[in-house]
């Protein structure tokens, strides 16, 4: 064979074997897939990495060598390509796994010992490197650990053999199976010999310092069981099929057989943290083969024992891959290889913290490590891609349910490979169910989930990759709730208009669930009893409507709809019918405006002009609205409120800085008239007026005049540093920012304060939003303010202009702590798309210690209306704050003072 095609075919053989064992080994696999060393090479440098460490490359070597589990799979590695190496590369080879017991060193002499069960003959020393600890409790001649070691291997074989009917080791007579002891950076070792066992097995020497394990007798004769009982399942698949399958599986299967051997032990915990329970995206070849032995518990404990030797018996009679002797094993018990591994995927991640002991899983999952997710769902609808997929691998997609009175459709798109979903349902009811569907790659799946999301807990979406070759096995998935009926309707306002009353309503029927000629209008006059009325298409797409005659004035009117589906479901709309329903009146409206405002508190001049923030709602329509404010008990001045929607309105009290001096008075009211022909009316407060004063403040400045640097990295910030000589108590601090960036969305916005504490004011995207566009920001950041800067509306949607509380950050952190310092603003543009703005102006306003606050209650004045909801301080979206400021050089700071 052409030398350069041999390493190509062996290149997969070699990754997957021991692409996870150690650092030592990961730098050889590193040093080969390079070209620095050819795989004879490499080869040979593992062998020298676990047995003769003093003729390891240096570039390999590490520090710290970790114990291995076995060297095994190396082994039959070396034996399945003897004739791709040369004469002198074997004599190496075959020297250093000669087992030390038969390497000649006559100066320490060996002594034997034979099992009870007949079976085995243990050669050992208790001197020397190699030697085994010599305790003799029972006087008995051998060492405690040789007894207790040929005690293993006969449990072994009893187990193995006698009980689960495995081929025995074949034994000429007088011959004994050979095992002998070693120090050396392995659990163990089993290598062939021209025996008619055809293999022996070397032991570690004492097991002192390994992994800790459960066993009931410690960790060390733990670790002597677990290897006793690995190795000689090692022996008996050599005798099946002279180590012909992939690394990976061998010492996968030898692992599985520690737990059915010695179940109390558990060593093979220590491997789970690297298994596709923690690792899914990871294909099953692409393990080392210890943490993977869960596969084969899969199948012995969902069809039992048997299969087990079922898969040897295969490998023995018939030339296939070991995926095809799984496959039919599986089909002796009616399963399919695909849906097996799906299934085997459900189990692992049913483990650890996620354990349900109502769902099918492993005798011990909740003592194994806690599943790793792909994607957590919980808002709906979602839309995104998976993550990584191996061959035979998966990923583990949760949508915890929102209790929604709507059902769960589920999408996946695998365009690649083979793909089968595993689909648990967690019930409220503390009931669950699977569910399996093989993925067709060239069409959507499509999953309506039923019941509906009321009833469920929890949808685990387990997507496993079963093709056994490839890579790259992507796939893009949505969550999204619907219901069967989907009602678009605009309730009634009361009226004072009488005559027919035609009901319009929207009616989509997501799957085509839902009965649509059972569509129909429920209504009922000053509570007489609810009519039905059957619903008609009105021409237009899923429009629908009914005409109830004219009902008379000074009437109310009960109403709501509802059609059936073919789940045997009624909705209703509103959701809350028949309890309650839509309801309007029709006649003379006596209702006067609903007013909702918090008072606002005394501030300095410079958070001037003060915006003033109201709901203000009414059952028939609004016709004005508006704010009255006056200074020092001077004429009043009226504003028309502006309509930012959701029933919040708008004012601001107009005066400047420079207008308002500390101690002023300023006074305001608040007035709605609805458009009813009374024309009812409600002022806010009923009598009289709101008065708040003009507190002592103090402004702090800064005009750095410099680029806004375009990042995405917070560490390259533009920054500007303001030093405040004055030490007071603060009592209250905003912080103003003026830039001319065309986008604030793109801004990232930070205050540090003297001691170091940071202060997120801004780090929010208003993109597909009213703001998408707005820039040129003149802005107060205040913790009391009536938005916060990440759901703002604003008066004018093309200036970020106003107050607004910072989006991450608590500014009442800083009351009390001290002015003295310096105080830094940290600003980038996170766009990257060429347009940077200039950070113009910022700066501290600030109350301090023994500043006046809301007057008392005095006279005529009124400073709380205890009829209407408490609202925080707002702000002021359209106009800019303006400062009586002496002219400085640009850059320079400017600090203004108010005492």
């Amino acid at each position: 064979m052409n030398r350069f095609l041999f390493l190509v075919g062996v290149i997969s053989i070699f990754i997957s074997i021991n692409a996870h064992e150690n650092e030592t080994i990961e730098k050889i696999e590193e040093a080969y897939l390079a070209g620095q060393i050819d795989y004879e090479q490499a080869l040979l440098q593992k062998f020298y990495a676990g047995f003769d460490r003093s003729k390891l490359y240096q570039d390999f070597s590490v520090s710290n060598q970790s114990v291995e589990k076995c060297a095994t799979h190396l082994i039959a590695e070396y034996r399945n390509n003897l004739d791709k190496l040369s004469d002198q590369t074997i004599n190496i080879i075959d020297e250093l796994i000669k087992p030390a017991a038969r390497k000649g060193n006559n100066s320490i002499s060996s002594e034997t010992y034979i099992s009870p069960y007949g079976k085995f003959e243990l050669t050992y020393s208790t001197s020397g490197s190699n030697g085994v600890p010599s305790q003799d409790l029972d006087n008995s001649g051998v060492p405690d650990f040789v007894e207790h070691v040929a005690n293993y291997f006969d449990h072994s074989w009893k187990v193995l053999i006698d009980t689960l009917g495995f081929k025995p080791i074949p034994l000429s007579p007088g011959e004994y199976y050979q095992i002998s002891f070693e120090d050396m950076p392995y659990y163990g070792y089993t290598t062939w010999t021209n025996t008619s066992a055809g293999t022996e097995i070397v032991m570690h020497n004492n097991y002192q310092g390994f992994p800790s394990n459960t066993d009931p007798d410690g960790n060390v004769l733990g670790a002597a069981k677990v290897t006793a009982v690995h190795e000689f399942k090692h022996a008996i698949q050599f005798i099946y099929a002279n180590w012909g399958e992939p690394g990976w599986f061998i010492e996968a299967d030898a692992t599985w057989s520690e737990d059915i051997g010695f179940d109390a032990t558990n060593d093979y915990y220590n491997y789970l943290g690297s298994s596709q329970i923690r690792q899914p995206g990871r294909g099953l070849a692409q393990g080392d083969g210890y943490e993977d032995n869960l596969y084969f518990h899969y199948f012995t404990e969902k069809f039992g024992d048997n299969t087990n030797r079922e898969i040897w018996e295969r490998r023995e009679q018939f030339s296939e891959s070991v995926y095809s002797s799984v496959s039919n094993m599986l089909a002796n018990y009616g399963a399919f290889f695909d849906e097996a591994f799906a299934e085997y995927y459900t189990w692992l991640y049913n483990t650890g913290n996620r354990y349900n002991p109502n769902l099918p899983g492993f005798g011990e999952a909740s003592s194994y490590p806690t599943s790793i997710l792909c994607r957590t769902i919980s808002d709906l609808p979602y839309e995104g891609e998976g993550c990584g997929r191996a061959a035979l691998s998966g990923n583990f997609l949760l949508f915890n349910s929102q209790y929604q009175n709507q059902y769960l459709q589920l999408l996946l798109d695998t365009p690649n490979g083979n793909n089968v979903a595993g689909i648990i349902f967690s019930y409220t009811d503390g009931t669950t169910n699977t569910e399996f569907y093989e993925l067709d790659n060239s069409n959507v799946f499509d999953l309506f989930v039923e019941p509906k999301l009321s009833e469920i807990e929890e949808v685990i979406v387990v997507l496993a990759a079963t093709s056994t070759s490839g890579s790259n096995f992507d796939y893009v998935f949505s969550f999204d709730a619907f219901q069967t009926a989907e009602f678009d309707h605009q309730p009634f306002s009361d009226t004072e208009t009488g005559g027919d009353i035609e009901f319009v309503v929207n009616v989509n029927t997501p799957q085509n669930l839902a009965y649509i000629d059972s569509l129909k209008l429920f209504y009922q006059i000053n509570e007489s009893g609810f009519i039905s009325l059957p619903l008609l298409a009105t021409g237009n797409t899923d429009e629908y409507s009914a005409t109830v005659p004219d009902p008379g004035s000074e009437v109310q009117i009960d109403y709501y709809f509802r059609v059936a589906d073919q789940l045997g479901q009624q909705i209703f709309f509103p959701e809350s019918a028949p309890d309650s329903a839509f309801s309007f009146y029709i006649g003379a409206d006596n209702q006067p405006p609903v007013v909702q405002h918090n008072t606002l508190l005394g501030t300095p001049k410079f958070n001037f002009p003060l915006p003033v923030y109201a709901v203000i709602s009414d059952n028939v329509g609004l016709d004005s609205t508006y704010i009255e404010y006056r200074l020092n008990e001077g004429d009043w001045i009226k504003t028309e409120l502006q309509y930012l929607g959701g029933n919040i309105f708008f004012g601001s009290i107009e005066y400047s800085d420079d207008e308002l001096s500390e101690g002023d008075l300023v006074d305001y009211k608040i007035t709605a008239i609805d458009n009813s022909s009374n024309k009812n009316i409600t002022r806010l407060p009923e009598n009289n007026f709101f008065r708040l004063d003009i507190a002592e403040g103090y402004y702090y400045n800064r005009l750095p005049n410099v680029e806004i640097n375009e990042t995405k990295i917070s560490l390259l910030a533009t920054q500007d540093v303001l030093t405040i000589e004055d030490d007071f108590n603060i009592e209250d601090i905003n912080i103003y920012f003026e830039s001319d960036n065309l986008f604030f969305s793109d801004l990232a916005i930070e205050l540090v304060d003297p001691q170091g504490s940071k202060y997120i004011l801004s780090d929010q995207a208003w993109l597909e939003t009213s703001n998408t566009a707005a820039g040129f920001p003149t802005i107060i950041f205040d913790h009391e303010a009536y938005f916060n800067i990440s759901d703002a509306y604003l008066a004018d949607t093309l200036f970020a202009s106003g107050t607004f509380a910072p989006s991450n950050s608590d500014l009442t952190q800083l009351y009390g702590s001290s002015t003295k310092g310096d105080w830094k603003i940290r600003v980038y543009d996170k766009g990257i798309n060429g347009e940077t703005g200039i950070l113009n102006e910022w700066g501290l306003i600030i109350k301090g210690n023994n500043l006046t606050s809301v007057d008392e209650n005095n006279g005529d004045l009124i400073t709380s209306y205890e009829l209407y909801q408490n609202y925080p301080n707002p702000f002021n979206p359209s106009t800019t704050v303006k400062f009586n400021i002496p002219a400085v050089e640009t850059g320079m700071p400017c600090l203004y003072r108010r005492v």
